[in-house]
């Protein structure tokens, strides 16, 4: 038997998901499921996803392999393209983009929060 499932969202969207996710639960799409969300909310039920895939990319580059991007260029000196290594921050932006997370949204969510439990506690 699968651990996946066929879900239907309202949308029409057909996808498949691991059984007991949050979006089998809810039986919506990533993009209905992510409408009237704040980016804080979208991000604290992903964020466990996240963290996996984070700790799966550590695992990977400390056993020798790595992720880079390729660019195409044409430069005077003939070099046709260029690969570079993807930094930790570069990585948090692929995820953040991933889970449809607007990072300055998201921060400022956070700013704005941390500013009303700070007017609490005075």
């Amino acid at each position: 038997m699968s651990d996946k499932v066929i879900v239907f969202c309202d949308c029409g969207v057909e996808f498949s998901i691991p059984r007991g996710h949050e979006l089998h639960k809810e039986k919506k799409c990533i993009d209905c499921f992510s409408k009237g969300l704040t980016e804080l909310e979208k991000w604290a039920k992903v964020h466990e996803d996240a963290v996996v895939i984070e700790e799966f990319i550590d695992h990977i580059c400390a056993n020798g392999y790595s992720i880079h991007k390729h660019y195409d260029r044409n430069d005077e000196y003939g070099f046709p393209e260029v690969i570079q290594p993807v930094s930790q921050c570069e990585r948090r932006r692929l995820l953040e983009a991933f889970f449809d997370i607007d990072a300055d949204k998201l921060e400022r969510e956070r700013r704005e929060l941390l500013s009303v439990v700070k007017v609490k506690n005075k």
